[in-house]
């Protein structure tokens, strides 16, 4: 549960992470949420180890923070380019969150962990999560840092949660989850 106390002026903090398990599908693909500022500190050195994390003490952490997770299959990267994926991954996961939350926040702040590889464009995902979420251009920034998982808390706890559910995720046990989101695709068919 997101905890914002009231303050209009603060941000949404988003980060986007992956199971990182090579090419066997489903893949897990994680979006963290949380109001805390200090969360998106990214450090300039290494601080946090990649699933460190017992089952226990990860969902600790979400006390006052929310995530969402969505499956990708073999066939969700055949419908969706490669330049627009990780925009519309990073609308389905935040789009609950963002829509409910539209009011209380001025700056939906989007950190996705991985390299800029000339098709993950910030510009891109960024028009593209404006448009299906439906929140003004200005009110949306994405960054994309490599390494982020191990520099950003927040960032650590989506990796964390992503690779939970590739390593405990069974169809009786996601099938009844709230945090589980669909793959939102409306234009941006291939």
């Amino acid at each position: 549960m997101l905890q914002n106390n009231g303050r209009v002026s603060s941000n949404l903090l988003i980060a986007l992470d992956e199971s990182n398990h090579g090419r066997n599908y489903p893949e897990i693909r994680c979006a963290t949420f949380s109001t805390h500022p200090q969360d998106s500190k990214i450090h300039k050195k290494p601080m946090f180890e990649k699933k460190s994390r017992t089952d226990q003490c990860l969902f600790a952490n979400f006390s006052s923070r929310d995530y969402s997770f969505l499956y990708l299959f073999g066939r969700d990267f055949e419908m969706v380019a490669p330049r627009d994926l990780w925009g519309v991954v990073s609308a389905s996961l935040s789009y609950d969150n963002v829509r409910e939350n539209v009011s209380e926040f001025k700056i939906f702040e989007y950190f996705i962990d991985g390299e800029n590889k000339g098709f993950d464009n910030p510009i891109r995902t960024k028009d593209i999560i404006s448009e299906m979420i439906g929140v003004e251009k200005e009110r949306v920034r994405v960054t994309y840092k490599a390494k982020l998982d191990e520099l950003m808390f927040i960032a650590n706890l989506s990796d964390n949660m992503a690779h939970y559910w590739f390593r405990k995720g069974t169809p009786k046990r996601i099938g009844k989850n709230p945090h589980q989101k669909g793959l939102l695709i409306n234009k941006y068919l291939r």
